[in-house]
Order: C-alpha cells, then structure tokens, then sequence
C-alpha cells in the first residue's frame, strides 16, 4: 500500500483506528506524519506517480528505475550541501528536476518555508517512497547487463558494481547531473565516498575501501579519483574514457563493445618467424620464455621492444600472440573518433586491459609507449588526470597479471628505473638486405621485376613497414599495367617515402654499367685477395683498412667479400654517421656497429678518413669524442670491418695500429687494364682493330677499375663506333685525375 492509498483509506475510515493498526510501526508513522502534509500544502507537493513524459526524458523509460531515481535524487538534496542551493536555483533544468520529484509548484511553495521545515517535509517523503521502494538499486536494463559483464571479467563485487553504476549515472542522466551540480564545486576527492554513501542508501565506511586506490575497482581504472584541489563531483569522480558512460548506458552485443574504445583486439600480422631471422636467438628466446609465463600463469612480465619506424616491433608482437596461442589486445593511442588520448588515460586503459582479461590467454600490447615512460614532466591540462607519478608507473611494471609487450621508438628519454623493470628488452633492427629482398619477393614477386626488387632490396632504409604498404598499393594498380609501368610505381611509391622521411632514396641498377663486377684478378693491391678471403671466411672476424686512389675497387671489395662470406654488406659514408648535436656521431658510430653485429653482417665505412682523423690535428673536443668511440668500437666488434679511404695519410696513427691488415688498392697494372678494356669492348660491341689500338693503350697510365665503369655509361649517349672512340674517352677520364700527374697519349696531347 502506497502513500495516496493509507491517506485515501484513512480518509474513508476516520473512524476506524483499525486501518492504522493494521500497518507497520514504519508506515504507521509515515502515514501520520503525511496526512498532516498532504493537508496542509497539497495545493503545492505531489505525490503521485510519474507521468509518462517524464519517464521519457529519463535513460530507462521503465518506471520502477524512475521511482529508484527520485529517491536517490531526494538523497542527494537532503544529506549533502545541494539543500543549500535547491531554493536559490531557477533554471529550465531546475524546474524539470523539480517536476520529476513532485513539485507543482516549488518557486512558491519554498518562498514560504525554511530550510529546516523544508528539510522535514522532503525526509517525510523519502522515508515514505524507500518503503515503497525497498533495498537496492534499480539501474537502467542496459546498463545492468553491461554491469554484470564487466562485475564478472574484472571480478568486481556487488558494492564495486554498484559504485561504478552511479558514477555511469552521474555523467550520463541528465536529471541527476543537474541534482549533483546543486552540491556545488566544493567536492574534494576525500568527501567522494561521504556523498556516493547517503545516495546508495549505505553506510560511508562501506564505500571508503571501494574508492581506495588498491581496490579491485581502482585497479581495473574505469574510475579514478582526482585529488588536485575541488571541483564537482564529476570532476572528482573521473570515468577511463569520455564516451564510456555513453556507451554504458546503450545495449551492446558483447563487452568488446563496450571497452573498445581504450583497449582493442589486434588482427593477425602478414608476417612469419622466417621474416625475423634476422633476430632469430631474441625471436626464439622472446616465444619461449612468453610460453613458459603463459603456462606458469607468472605475473609482473614485461618486454620492452624498441627501434626505427617501421621494422616490425608490432608486426613481431602479433606474431609472437599468434605462435602462443593468445589473444592480442592493444592499448588504444586513439578513440573512436580518432582523437590521441592522454598519456595518464593510457595507463588506466592499460590497467583496466589487465583487469578484464585474467579469464582468458592473453597478452597486452602497449605500442608507442615513450610517453608514458619518459622521465621528462609534463604539463598538466584542466581537464586531465594528474600524471602517474614514478613509484605507480615501477608498481605498474611489477603488478601486471597478464604478459605485456611495450613497443617504442626510441628509449633515449626513458627512465633507467622503468628499463630496469622489464624482463627482456631489445631493438629491433631494419631486416638485412637478403631479408629485405626476400620479403619484397613474397609480396611482390608476382608483379614487380627481380632487378626492381634487387634495388629496393638493397638500400638499408627499405623497412617491413614501407614493404608491405608498398605491396598494397602496387597489387591494387597492378590491372592492365606493364611490368616495366609496375616497377616504376613500386620505385616512385618507395622513394617517395624515404624523401619524406629524410632517408637516402633508392638507387637503381645503371642501364649503362658494363656489369662486370668486382674481379679479384683485375685489382692492383698489396695483398693477395683472394688468400685474404680465404682466411677471413676461417676467423669471421678482421678490420681492414682498405685505401688508395678513387675507383679502384675499395668499396666494391667490401661487397664481393661479403657475398663470398653470405652475409649482409652494410656500407655507410660519412653523411650517413655524423650529427648536427654533441654526441651524435658517436651515438650513430656505435649505433652502426650493433646493427652489423645484430645483423652478422660486413660493416664497412666508406671516407672512414672523417672519423679517424690525426687527433694532432684535431681543433674541436668533439673530433676527439669522436676518434675515440671509432677506435673502441673498432676494437671490440667481433665481426668483418672495412673501412676505405682516399686519404690514408691523414688516419691517427693509433688507428692503424688497430688494424689488423692494411690494404692498399693501386691504379691498375697494364696488363690488368688492357685484359679490362678487351671485356669491356667485347661488352659495347665495339671493333678492336689491330695493333696500333694496343699500342696506344699502353700509354694509359692509372687506370682504375671505375674509369671502365664510367666508359659503360657515357657509352650510352657517346655513341661509340669503336675501340679508339673507347681510348679516346679513357684518356681524358685519366686526364682529369688529381691524385696523380698522367701521361696522356700523343693523339690526345696533339688535340
């Protein structure tokens, strides 16, 4: 029996006291108490039961959630200061709150009234409608099933749920945004759990454990209390994402709905273990000891994998889920909307991740991870979260239950604490040459050429990342396109890309190039190369100072020693290892040397004069800095170094000395020119003729082997008709050399 039914009753049987001996002591006093108001100020309160256009401007239209709203509504004005602004607030707002409560008319009825008598008719209403109502909370449908998801994922308790739910409420009714405003913006994070307790209809003690940061709930971050100064309360109060009490409020098909906006489920990669040989022990190590964590069911793993755009730490991420069997779920960088969301709502979403995944095999990718584990401040917008301070972030690492992987660019700015923390950590380098090309090979070989892919293949800025995109769009415009057309794309696609990135752009294969490559027989050096290779190919380890004049196969050696041995040639110039800032240079220097130690490949530095240059002569302490990380770099790499110069004469004398063969590359002997020049007519199609072309060759001097690679291209727009146009051309590239005082031949000199 309602209220309007005991008055109604009363009313018909003044007389009989048994009708009010038939109720309880509860509603005996209740009725006595609201007989006298309903008398007395009818003309301005109602009590009856919410009309239907009222229900409609509420998130559940059912009328039982409407009923619990009103007594959590009449609550929140009666134990918090919102009684104190409830008669000076006049708005459209405040009249439709007032309307939903009961209010005919409550501008005129409060005019009349104190607080204090005001405060006794509106407690006479609450104990009257919580005995209509009864205990518990009446959320709307939608939000009750989605409740019950996360209660179960996250193990949360019926306390915990119902917490959550109000604080959902709180930011998405509107009417109860409008009530809680009234308490005004003097809420402190420790007067939370004193306003939420008289609202759920429970003791404040019950709440205080629920609002502690080591709770279950504060855990999993979909709340998280603002202790920076005052505010109202759903500034305190702060949900993990600005659309999640939306989202909660609505039906949602299943609970990857409802969070996907701050954690997703990843996509299987396009690449395999084969495509990671190039870290094989740190692939095979990583899978293992991830397996074991999975099974153990340990907790408090990290792995930290960092290095260049673009060379696969996600795609190993996914990768590495997939061989164990697990289910990837990434941190979002982004919402729904595409907006980047803030570091400190990152590290909550990543909590939460690790929350609401216990019950399943899953591993957590946190990508982009620098900025939340640089050791740099930030500054703090209005509307943000104080950022997690270090001790949380290290109890973070430690805690985790499930298995993280943290990806990263770079590590420069990292605190040394965090790294300390993570089980394994490594960098990923850019694929060799030999797995670039065989990656390009699988996703290109059906529409692109092998040259075009050979030359791709070959510049060390080539990364999975530019390949695969790269494969994406030439398949997509591959129709009713030449082979020739597809190459063309593939190398302006790649180039453009590198352009943008500031990269060195692909170099392809000359046209004009006689394509002799390098002949250990045709090159003047003090050193038998052949025997050297032979030994190097036993030791797998040498540093080599290779030197001499221009064109005369330095460089060239590098590349045939490292296909005679297998492995990767990886040739960096001047241009590619010094810096702009203090430190640089010897941060790439070294920087170079892990990668080819990484790599297993032949590292070999071209104009190597610019880092071992004479300390005597050196005018900046950096140039200092400099030589010495070259000479301890050089002496500890357990691997094949070259480093060619032109300029033997200006190396530190501590330099050679480190070396451990000194090679010099001399100009060509007359024999070994003219064996060159024959192949090279041979190759253009030009007639020798007879022993006067000999003759005049021979007075050639300091040939090199690229003078003939310079005579392949200019053939092309020379249009050479024979063996003395070839000599001709020769002369002159001889001619033009300040690295020695040549001899030209009478015809020339005659010219």
């Amino acid at each position: 029996m309602n209220l309007d039914q005991l008055l109604n009753a009363n009313e018909q049987n003044s007389e009989d006291p048994g009708v009010v001996e038939k109720l309880t002591p509860a509603e005996s006093l209740a009725f006595r108490k609201e007989r006298q108001l309903k008398l007395k100020k009818e003309k301005y309160l109602s009590i009856d039961q919410i009309p239907q256009e009222q229900l409609e401007d509420v998130i559940d239209a059912d009328a039982s959630y409407a009923q619990w709203l009103r007594v959590v509504l009449l609550r929140t004005l009666l134990n918090t200061s919102a009684l104190n602004n409830l008669k000076s607030s006049y708005t459209f707002c405040s009249a439709k709150l007032y309307g939903f409560m009961g209010f005919r008319n409550f501008e005129e009825y409060s005019k009349k009234r104190d607080l204090t008598e005001l405060r006794a008719d509106l407690l006479l209403i609450l104990s009257v409608w919580e005995c209509e109502l009864g205990a518990g909370s009446r959320f709307p449908k939608n939000l009750t099933r989605n409740l019950e998801v996360l209660g179960e994922m996250a193990n949360l308790t019926p306390t915990e749920l119902e917490v959550l739910g109000l604080t959902i409420l709180i930011h998405s009714e509107a009417i109860l945004l409008e009530c809680t405003d009234l308490i005004g913006e003097s809420v402190s994070a420790f007067s939370v759990a004193k306003i939420y307790a008289p609202m759920l209809g429970v003791k404040s003690a019950q709440l205080e454990s629920v609002f502690d940061e080591h709770s279950t709930l504060s855990r999993t971050g979909l709340i998280s209390l603002d202790h920076r100064g005052e505010g109202n309360i759903r500034s305190r109060v702060d949900l993990i994402t600005w659309t999640f009490a939306k989202r909660a409020v609505m039906y949602q098909h299943n609970a990857r709905d409802l969070i996907k906006a701050y954690v997703r489920p990843v996509n299987d990669g396009d690449l395999q273990m084969v495509d990671f040989d190039h870290i094989k022990e740190r692939a095979q190590a990583v899978k293992a000891y991830l397996q074991d964590v999975v099974e153990q069911g340990k907790s408090g793993v990290n792995i930290l994998i960092y290095g260049r755009p673009g060379t696969g730490k996600t795609e190993f991420s996914k990768l590495m889920s997939k061989e164990l069997g697990c289910e990837l779920m990434e941190v979002a960088a982004t919402n729904v909307a595409g907006n980047p969301v803030t570091p400190m709502r990152r590290l909550r979403s990543y909590r939460a991740a690790q929350s609401l995944f216990q019950k399943g095999s899953t591993v957590i990718l946190f990508d982009e991870c620098e900025e939340v584990l640089t050791g740099r401040s930030r500054p703090l917008a209005d509307d943000e979260a104080t950022m997690a301070q270090k001790s949380w972030i290290n109890l973070t690492l430690e805690s985790n239950a499930l298995p993280a992987i943290w990806v990263a660019n770079s590590i420069d700015s990292f605190d040394q604490a965090y790294i300390r923390r993570f089980d394994m950590c490594f960098e990923m380098p850019n694929p060799d040459e030999a797995q670039r090309r065989n990656m390009l090979t699988k996703m290109c070989g059906e529409v692109l050429g092998q040259q075009i892919i050979g030359d791709i293949a070959k510049n060390k800025n080539t990364s999975p990342a530019l390949v695969v995109k790269t494969a994406q769009v030439v398949k997509a415009l591959a129709d009713n396109k030449t082979v020739a057309e597809r190459n063309e794309l593939a190398l302006m696609l790649v180039n453009d890309k590198l352009q943008a990135q500031g990269a060195t752009q692909v170099q392809t294969f000359d046209s004009g190039s006689l394509g002799l490559g390098f002949k250990p027989d045709m090159v003047n050096s003090t050193v038998n190369i052949q025997n050297l290779l032979d030994g190097v190919a036993q030791t797998r380890e040498a540093r080599i100072c290779a030197w001499g004049p221009p064109g005369t196969g330095k460089t060239a050696f590098g590349k045939w020693m490292a296909d005679q041995l297998g492995i990767a040639h990886m040739v960096l110039k001047a241009s590619d290892l010094l810096g702009s800032h203090v430190g640089e240079t010897e941060q790439k220097i070294a920087g170079a040397f892990a990668a080819a130690k990484h790599q297993k490949a032949l590292l070999q530095f071209d104009e190597v004069d610019t880092f071992l240059i004479a300390r005597t002569n050196a005018k900046q302490s950096w140039e200092i800095s400099m030589v010495n990380e070259m000479l301890t770099q050089m002496e500890c790499f357990k691997g094949v170094f070259i480093a060619s110069t032109n300029l033997f004469d200006n190396l530190d004398e501590a330099a050679l000395r480190r070396f451990d063969i000194s090679l010099k590359f001399d100009f060509m002997k007359q024999e070994q020119a003219w064996e060159m020049f024959i192949a090279t007519c041979e190759t253009l199609q030009l007639p020798i003729g007879g022993v006067e072309v000999k003759s005049r060759f021979h007075e050639l001097r300091n040939l090199t082997p690229g003078d003939f690679e310079q005579l392949g291209r200019q053939s092309r727009f020379l249009k050479l008709q024979s063996a003395n146009d070839a000599l001709e051309v020769l002369g002159k590239a001889v001619g033009v050399k300040k690295s020695c005082h040549s001899r030209q031949i009478g015809f020339l000199a005659a010219a």
